[in-house]
């Protein structure tokens, strides 16, 4: 089935897709040039639109289509202005690019339709106008889902938004949680090891604070989990995820270790790694890191907000990756024992990106395109569960992956 991936950026969600094996990309939509100059560097097979999607025409992506059907429309439109963890602003200009979003939506009225969104968006009026405006063509499903159930080695839940034409009589749901486990992984808040369940869930993967939002309206992805969810995989951490990478500030071990799982999925071993370079931090900043012990967080009389100068765990989760994970006072991105933050390598590790994805030009660039990426694992759990559901009603022909 075709899809079109608008805010396409280095194209994460139309790669999960195609990784199932039951879509393929018709065409990207992005602004933003690095992003398309990095998504070009490592693929050729569709068509990359460098447009504004406020501006974008319907007749670009059916020229793109060359006769295809467009039957799914794809995307994370940048909302910072709806976010928790931002300022909030109702009157920020990329806001619009929701409503924009689903004008193309609207116009093409394609079978089906997936945005992914800061969590925030879903108590949001703007969402909602959105939806009744649709409510005629499509059943509509919007819930939250968080990466760590899912198989990342990051803590980063975000609102995912499905539609689904009326016509195919099939429900949209979200995918189940394929992992928590018995494992215990390590929690920032208590400074230990935790044995994951329904309980100590906002200890082990966090929790949106959904701001201003009563109890009883807020989403809950513990609503998901099975019955018994140590019977799901367990959690893949810090380590699984970047521990086979080279250190860059110790020698290297002489027997250094085996890839996880996790990281040989990903190319683990399998090639020199690219983009894993260190920061040119100063020496103070690096004076400063080496004091925090691992799981940590500096300490002073100075007061930073939670996750600054923290120091991941390597039995932990990573906090969500940002475009600013150079910088330590940013968020918790200290290695779990080197004194530095993450590479563009190990932050690309724990968003879930293949190491033979080659991040080109300068090194802030590539940081803000992994911190932009929507978890390519996370689109190819989204992308399977909506395959079988169109299988099953006769949509979809052809054995799953």
């Amino acid at each position: 089935m075709g899809i079109v991936d608008l805010c396409a950026g280095i194209g994460c969600v139309a790669g999960g897709f195609e990784a199932t094996g039951a879509f393929e990309t018709i065409a990207l939509v992005d602004i933003d040039l690095d992003a398309q100059r990095a998504w070009q560097r490592n693929h050729s097979h569709a068509e990359y639109l460098s447009v504004d999607i406020q501006d974008l025409e319907a007749g670009q992506l059916l020229q793109c289509a060359d006769g295809r059907d467009i039957d799914g429309i794809v995307g994370c439109p940048p909302c910072q202005g709806f976010s928790a963890a931002g300022q909030r602003r109702s009157d920020d200009e990329r806001n619009k690019l929701l409503a924009s979003f689903f004008d193309v939506v609207s116009t093409l009225s394609p079978r089906f339709f997936v945005m992914e969104n800061v969590p925030a968006v879903l108590h949001r009026v703007e969402l909602r106008a959105q939806e009744e405006a649709l409510a005629n063509r499509y059943e509509i499903r919007a819930d939250l889902m968080n990466a760590a159930l899912f198989g990342l080695p990051q803590m980063r839940e975000r609102a995912v938004v499905i539609g689904i034409d009326r016509e195919l009589g099939i429900t949209p749901s979200l995918p189940s949680p394929t992992h928590l486990g018995s494992r215990p992984v390590f929690s920032y808040g208590k400074a230990e090891l935790v044995t994951p369940g329904p309980e100590t869930l906002p200890q082990v993967i966090g929790a949106s604070p959904q701001l201003g939002v009563s109890t009883q309206n807020r989403y809950d992805v513990a609503d998901s989990l099975p019955d018994d969810p140590t019977k799901l995989r367990d959690l893949v951490t810090v380590w699984d995820a970047i521990g086979d990478l080279p250190p860059l500030c110790s020698k290297p071990s002489a027997s250094p270790p085996e890839p996880s799982e996790f990281a040989r999925a990903l190319g683990g071993r399998s090639q020199k790694p690219h983009n894993h370079e260190p920061w040119n931090h100063s020496t103070k900043t690096i004076e400063r890191l080496a004091g925090i012990s691992e799981g940590g967080r500096l300490k002073t009389k100075r007061r930073y907000f939670s996750q600054a100068y923290a120091r991941l765990h390597r039995r932990g989760l990573s906090r969500t990756i940002t475009t600013n994970f150079h910088n330590a006072g940013c968020g918790r991105f200290t290695h779990p024992v080197e004194p530095r933050t993450l590479t563009v390598r190990e932050a690309a590790r724990l968003q879930g990106i293949s190491d033979d994805f080659r991040f080109p030009g300068h090194a802030s660039l590539q940081e803000r395109q992994v911190g932009n990426a929507f978890p390519p694992l996370l689109a190819e759990a989204i992308g399977q569960h909506l395959a079988k559901q169109l299988r099953r009603a006769g949509v979809l022909v052809g054995a799953s992956s």
